[in-house]
């Protein structure tokens, strides 16, 4: 017996902008992972690369091709690595009690 096929449900979603638009999630597969990587005149390497979390079709088509809109909800991931010369830590921090004194 095979199983129903789901169709997907459309729903409203609020873009950037603030308006509401109907769109389909759409299942997805992650192929290939890229960095992006820039070199600063300060010397910094910047890595960075999207993390999507979910791709919806918008019911919404570009008037000039045809092909459908999509939304993509992501996140970024970025990596840095700056010379020592940029770089400034934070003092070690003495732990204290709730009226000041230091704890020894």
């Amino acid at each position: 017996m095979s199983r129903p096929e789901l169709v997907p449900e459309k729903q409203q979603i609020m873009l950037p902008d603030g308006r509401m638009m109907n769109a389909t999630e759409v299942d997805f597969e992650v192929e290939n992972e890229p960095w992006t990587v820039a070199k600063c005149s300060d010397g910094t390497t910047i890595r960075m690369k999207p993390n999507i979390t979910k791709i919806f079709r918008m019911e919404e088509h570009d008037p000039i091709n045809g092909d459908p809109a999509y939304f993509i909800q992501s996140g970024n991931i970025m990596r840095v690595q700056a010379p020592n010369s940029l770089k400034k830590f934070p003092k070690a921090s003495v732990p204290t009690k709730p009226d000041g004194r230091e704890i020894a």
